[in-house]
């Protein structure tokens, strides 16, 4: 999650249940409201930006479409060759290309060192 993600803004989880955001809503209101904490302009700033962030998870259609936007957003750009070939390989083998990677050059060093 990013920093600008209004999930993370919240501090839950994408799946999480409309009630599960009320939650995290209510205490973050709780921890960062002004009135709690007069003087305090980080915590000020905070509860703008969960205020903010509630408005629109808060809001089943709001939501449904910034989840959309989220996906395409997360979609590798058209045209992205090696993001196509590394989903096209973990499609076809069903794991992380890391890990074949990774077992690969463990196989090669053990070879060049005379190991099996």
């Amino acid at each position: 999650m990013k920093a600008n993600d209004l999930y993370f803004v919240l501090g839950v989880d994408r799946t999480a249940s409309q009630d599960q955001v009320k939650a995290a809503y209510r205490a973050c209101c709780r921890a960062f409201h002004p009135d709690k904490h007069p003087g305090d302009e980080w915590k000020a700033e905070r509860f703008k930006e969960v205020s903010a962030a509630y408005e629109v998870l808060g809001d089943p259609e709001r939501r449904a479409a910034y989840d959309a936007e989220l996906a395409r957003a997360d979609a590798p750009a058209p045209g992205d060759v090696v993001s196509e070939v590394v989903a096209a390989f973990e499609r076809a083998t069903g794991e992380p290309l890391e890990e074949t990677l990774g077992r690969a050059v463990k196989f090669g060093l053990r070879r060049l060192l005379g190991r099996s």
